[in-house]
């Protein structure tokens, strides 16, 4: 799997929280991830400003 593939999966994971897409499991299971990987947090937050418009 190349860097692109997973930066797009990870796109597609952000994507479907932030829009309310995931199942609630998956939901639970991505936001307990937050809490354990910082930089995946830095990330996602930056997506969710972007998506905002705040960029």
């Amino acid at each position: 799997m190349t860097e692109e593939e997973i930066n797009e999966q990870e796109q597609d994971r952000f994507e479907a929280r932030f829009f309310g897409a995931l199942p609630a499991a998956a939901a639970v299971a991505f936001d307990a991830e937050l809490g354990r990987d910082e930089a995946l947090k830095a990330r996602y937050e930056l997506f969710v400003l972007s998506v905002r418009g705040i960029l």
